[in-house]
């Protein structure tokens, strides 16, 4: 994650994520919202499975914070957010026990998922989502585990 977003080394496209694909159903619900609407603060709740080399499943809680003015939202509404949260992964993988920086990993791990979001502006209520599904121990807040797996989505928002 550092190497993609922090240090610039590398796009997500450009990682490898091995042999394992993902999949998975979230629901979330705006709590809050703020200066005139540009903020708003959501929860989710997620499961995922994963797929090809990794079978585990996962569970999410997490806080989002939203950003929603931009100035081509006339033409393309767009949204980005990033969050903070727990996510439970049914077991550990070798390739996150790989990446955990101490040999065993972690079932419990911080998630962290920055995403983008596109969509018309007369159908708000249906989004194309771009995020960044990740797992790690969050510097220590949460595992002593350095890394996880972590995987590039694109899916489906409905809002209602």
């Amino acid at each position: 994650m550092e190497d993609i977003f922090l240090r610039g080394d590398l796009s997500p496209l450009n990682w490898d994520y091995g042999d394992s694909g993902f999949v998975g159903l979230s629901a979330s619900r705006t709590v809050a919202s703020f200066w005139r609407e540009r903020f708003a603060i959501e929860t989710e709740l997620g499961v995922g499975k994963r797929f090809g080399s990794m079978h585990e499943s996962e569970v999410w809680a997490a806080l989002f914070l939203r950003y929603s003015d931009f100035p081509w939202n006339d033409y393309i509404y767009t949204t980005i957010a990033a969050s903070t949260g727990l996510n439970y992964a049914s077991g550990i993988s070798q390739e996150e026990k790989a990446r955990a920086g101490n040999d065993r990993g972690d079932r419990l791990l911080h998630y962290l998922a920055p995403e983008i979001t596109f969509a018309l502006p007369e159908n708000k209520s249906r989004e194309l989502v771009i995020r960044f599904h990740h797992r790690s121990g969050g510097y220590g807040l949460v595992s002593d585990a350095d890394g996880g797996v972590q995987y590039l989505t694109i899916g489906l928002r409905l809002r209602f």
